[in-house]
């Protein structure tokens, strides 16, 4: 939830003086709700997104939030809120592909419509083979995409959990 979120981050900046980014995922939130919390972000002065569609709960239908109202991409996400402030963007790529995408291909499409829209940086999944990372960056490279691609590391702190989360992503 975003309950917090915007509190815990200020506080850890200005007790600290820590750069804090933030996630915000934009599913099923009315573009004004997502612009307004935006502005708090802002003005509390977190100014670095983590910005994502986030996961679809289990049960909820994506074709009730197919309008205007809501954001269907996160390349159109990532523009609406640069319109409004100029945030230091991350989003998310994924050297094995997003579950949710059709394909390697498609899903490299979506990456390179976000990072077009204004990303700063690619945040990748986890992922466990050295050359899996490294082909999706050539892959990327060969589809023109030149934003910085980092790679997401995940501590096993808990196989079980490790296990469970890589099998959710697929």
């Amino acid at each position: 939830t975003r309950s917090g979120t915007c509190e815990t981050a200020q506080a850890l900046k200005d007790r600290l003086g820590l750069t804090v980014g933030t996630l915000l995922s934009y599913f099923a939130t009315p573009k004004p709700d997502l612009f307004a919390y935006a502005d708090q972000l802002w003005d509390a002065g977190i100014h670095h997104l983590v910005v994502l569609r986030g996961d679809i709960p289990a049960g909820a239908d994506p074709a009730a939030y197919d309008s205007a109202d809501y954001f269907q991409m996160t390349s159109d996400f990532v523009e609406g809120l640069l319109t409004r402030h100029d945030f230091d963007m991350s989003i998310a790529a994924y050297p094995e592909k997003h579950p949710d995408a059709v394909s390697m291909a498609e899903d490299i499409r979506a990456l390179k419509l976000k990072c077009g829209a204004g990303a700063k940086r690619a945040l990748t999944q986890f992922f466990f083979d050295i050359a899996t990372f490294s082909d999706f960056l050539t892959r990327t490279r060969a589809a023109g995409i030149t934003t910085p691609i980092v790679p997401g590391l995940l501590p096993i702190s808990d196989f079980a959990k490790i296990k469970g989360f890589a099998s959710k992503c697929g």
